[in-house]
């Protein structure tokens, strides 16, 4: 039976682990697939439940080169039919070891929309020894410049199961209740916490007492943002509740879900967040960059934001929160959408596509 060996940066909270996670989960025989990763995470403990062969080869300095070196000796025993590998540093480290041993080798590592900003050169190289280059969005190509008989866009799915958790919840007007509005993303430089911050602080100056803003995640920026949003937290307009494994639940409470990127530093690939909040049928505000576009149709199942103009994003809000009726189609077109684009069928099949013309050598030069 013919053998993969997934490779990833870490298995810590992200949406490129929990794609890989996802992917290993569904896919079928005949396949054997083993797992392994420079780094532990909360993924970790998900691969073991599924009974994975997992491998951490854990650095304990950024330039311990240990690990790269175990790999190696791993990767020459195990000797796999395809190496397929989900990150820059483990595309990096694989590629040139994978040609040298006449293994297989897919690239996964353009997971934004962003092009190479940091060791391009040793980037563009994985690419020339890649045997299929995979992004999760058109943007991601396009800003890497592949253009080529064996790349391909593969987009990302949700899982079956956490879907059974959405409920179809009735309509009820929110005249008198508090309008619901969620970010759920890594809390770090790349994403505008703070423009959700301020724009929460601008609305509820317009119209104080109805708005509730949810902002989810964590990370190295977490507790400044909590410092500037301590007024509104105070007054109850803000929360950030705990990180927890599963924000599904929380979504499910919400009216509109946002997604706000620092342009400058970051695009987006295909956003799990905005697929996530589509699948529950939220109407979606998000910047309009990398491929939010290839998700989001802008008048049809949200809004796409042309700057980091906070009084756009109010605009916005406004409306949706003053035309209830057309916010939930908005919703329920969102959700049909993600349904028919973003299905585990769909990307599992497309993967196994993939594998099987690597395996029988077509499209590869």
């Amino acid at each position: 039976m013919p053998s993969i060996l997934f490779l990833a940066d870490s298995l810590e909270l992200g949406g490129a682990e929990r794609q890989l996670t996802l992917l290993i989960k569904y896919l079928s025989t005949p396949w054997i697939t083993s797992v392994v990763a420079f780094g532990g995470g909360m993924f970790e403990a998900k691969l073991a439940e599924l009974g994975k062969d997992l491998t951490i080869l854990e650095r304990q300095t950024r330039f311990d080169i240990k690990p790269v070196w175990d790999f190696w000796r791993l990767l020459r025993t195990l000797h796999p039919d395809i190496v397929h590998s989900w990150g820059w540093m483990s595309s990096a480290i694989a590629a040139p070891m994978c040609k040298t041993l006449g293994i297989k080798f897919i690239n996964g590592c353009i997971r934004s929309g962003s092009a190479i900003t940091r060791n391009a050169i040793r980037a563009r190289v994985t690419f020339l020894l890649s045997d299929w280059i995979i992004a999760n969005s058109y943007a991601g190509l396009k800003a890497c410049e592949i253009i080529s008989p064996k790349s391909k866009v593969i987009y990302n799915a949700l899982d079956p199961q956490r879907l059974d958790l959405i409920n179809d919840k009735e309509y009820v007007s929110k005249k008198n209740l508090p309008i619901t509005v969620v970010m759920a993303a890594r809390m770090t430089a790349q994403k505008n916490f703070s423009m959700f911050i301020d724009g929460a602080r601008e609305i509820n100056k317009i119209d104080p007492g109805n708005w509730k803003f949810i902002a989810i995640g964590d990370g190295e920026d977490k507790n400044d943002l909590i410092s500037k949003a301590a007024d509104l937290v105070s007054s109850g307009v803000m929360e950030f509740p705990e990180v927890i494994d599963e924000v599904i639940p929380q979504l499910q409470q919400a009216d509109i879900g946002v997604l706000l990127t620092n342009n400058n530093m970051h695009k987006e690939g295909l956003s799990n967040s905005i697929m996530e909040y589509m699948f529950c049928g939220l109407p979606v505000i998000c910047h309009d960059n990398g491929g939010n576009n290839e998700l989001v149709v802008s008048g049809e199942t949200g809004f796409l934001l042309k700057s980091n103009n906070i009084h756009n994003l109010v605009e916005y809000l406004h409306w949706l929160a003053h035309h209830p009726a057309e916010a939930r189609q908005m919703g329920e077109s969102g959700k049909k959408r993600i349904t028919e684009l973003c299905s585990i069928r769909r990307m599992v099949s497309e993967y196994i596509e993939v594998y099987q013309d690597v395996l029988h050598n077509k499209n590869v030069t």
